[in-house]
């Protein structure tokens, strides 16, 4: 949906800014017209800046945090991936996650 949203507001500014440069009218339209372009004009300016700005990478950030939170799914593909067999791994022992991603930590609990 946000993206969609997104494409009618770069299609709307286009379209605006292509009516204004190839189409007569008279100065009184005109005015108008140009507030609608300011809109249109901050409108496509958000558009790019989160498309390529920081709040893409934001976006994507908050997804790898939420799967991170779900916990490994033991594919190797996952950001926190373990495998049986490996030293200090336990299916069963809810802290094993934490020894292998946390050495340091001598948490016993």
């Amino acid at each position: 949906m946000r993206s969609l949203l997104a494409g009618a507001v770069v299609v709307a500014f286009v379209g605006i800014v292509a009516v204004l440069v190839f189409v007569p009218m008279e100065e009184a339209n005109e005015n108008p017209l140009l507030i609608l372009v300011g809109i249109l004009g901050k409108g496509f300016s958000d558009v790019l800046s989160y498309y390529f700005g920081s709040s893409q990478g934001s976006a994507e950030k908050q997804d790898t945090l939420d799967r991170l939170a779900e916990g490994p799914t033991g594919n190797p593909g996952d950001p926190v991936h373990t495998e049986e067999g490996s030293p200090g791994y336990d299916p069963n022992d809810p802290q094993a996650l934490r020894r292998l991603t946390h050495p340091r930590d001598t948490y016993d609990g």
